[in-house]
């Protein structure tokens, strides 16, 4: 009896995954008036580079490439990559983070905003075949196994996804209900990364 098993998956493995978190923007803001001050615009605009590239074992129109396809899916999801694949499997498309928000500064505080991203990496490595054949012996019950284009392919791919925001006071620099002379002149401090 001889069965014919049609792309053929032995092995699917994460060989590395590293996620690192990263502040994009962290600024601290201060009014030393009884006054609100506001409304201000925090705005901030970087490029990541998102990338996912399959290789080894297997060529563009021949076989593999189902293979290649899916652990490029795999990865891509894996890293929050925003790119497609194309005919070689691999891809990559610089994303623009961008951050803008409006707030007020309450009288006598000083605050702070911070914008958090998690980078990602991920690395695959997967054993496949075109196709199986199993021959097994109807009286001795032995079996023999043949395959097609059996090979590792991998899988390397990086991105990042959004994690975390927000805005908060830090310290009060006066008193409001006693006004005093502010404790030094207004500062702003800007920290980009």
């Amino acid at each position: 009896m001889i069965s014919w098993n049609p792309e053929v998956v032995y092995s699917v493995k994460l060989v590395d995954k590293n996620s690192t978190p990263e502040r994009f923007l962290y600024r601290k803001f201060s009014n030393y008036t009884c006054e609100t001050q506001g409304p201000k615009t925090i705005a901030v605009e970087e490029t990541k580079t998102h990338s996912v590239k399959v290789t080894g074992g297997w060529e563009v129109g021949g076989s593999l490439e189902w293979a290649a396809g899916n652990l490029f899916a795999k990865c891509k999801t894996t890293v929050h990559a925003k790119v497609t694949g194309n005919e070689e499997n691999s891809d990559t498309k610089e994303v623009k983070v961008t951050e803008s928000i409006v707030y007020t500064i309450p009288p006598c505080t000083k605050i702070e905003y911070w914008y958090d991203i998690i980078n990602h990496t991920a690395s695959y490595e997967m054993s496949a075949a075109d196709a199986e054949f199993v021959c097994k012996d109807f009286y001795t019950n032995k079996k023999e196994n043949w395959t097609c284009n059996k090979a590792m392919i991998f899988a390397n791919g990086v991105g990042h996804s959004d994690v975390d925001e927000g805005i908060r006071p830090i310290q009060k620099l006066c008193d409001c209900e006693d006004p005093k002379p502010p404790i030094e002149k207004p500062i702003e401090e800007v920290v980009i990364r």
